[in-house]
């Protein structure tokens, strides 16, 4: 389903809560970006994305997330309700199995980007990824991130975040010698 996505040449939009705060609000957004991607079938893809676990936190006493079990299960009555391709995040290697059994494209954070054995743990088990990474990095450095995963194949993308501004921003220079 995803290759699909990634390969058509129409616009991709990524959309959906940055965390599942509960079951209600995921399953109403998505009927949100289904309706979307029906609206616009032809005109542009939508991946649908939401994280069981928002690790990478200020504080240890934030809010994190349901977890991943029950992350997961809610990620799969979405794709199983809407048909939505699926994008959620991985913080270690042993999560890219369970994940990619429900989503299509592991994501890894940026704080994560330069995990060499997570990293090939998403290229094993997913053709997909996309690697958040810190806006210090160039877009030289993504041949090494891909040899890295495993998959020389896969399609990735970057997303560095603006440290700056605080918002996440794409690097769209950076995507066309990943084609």
């Amino acid at each position: 389903m995803v290759r699909k996505e990634l390969t058509s040449g129409l616009p991709l939009f990524i959309a959906g809560p940055c965390g599942i705060e509960s079951e209600a609000m995921v399953m109403e957004t998505a009927g949100f970006v289904r309706g979307l991607a029906n609206h616009f079938r032809g005109r542009a893809e939508f991946v649908f994305k939401s994280s069981f676990l928002k690790d990478n936190r200020t504080s240890a006493g934030s809010w994190a997330g349901p977890g991943m079990k029950e992350g997961l299960r809610v990620l799969g009555k979405v794709r199983e309700e809407f048909d939505l391709a699926l994008l959620t995040d991985i913080h270690t290697a042993d999560q890219a199995l369970p994940v990619s059994r429900v989503c299509q494209i592991l994501q890894i954070p940026a704080f994560l980007c330069r995990q060499t054995s997570l990293l090939a743990a998403a290229g094993r088990h997913r053709s997909a990824g996309e690697c958040e990474e810190g806006a210090v990095h160039v877009s030289g450095e993504h041949e090494g991130l891909l040899i890295n995963s495993g998959n020389p194949a896969a399609p990735m993308s970057s997303s560095p975040r603006g440290e700056a501004f605080s918002v996440m921003v794409t690097w769209w220079w950076t995507c066309a010698p990943l084609r």
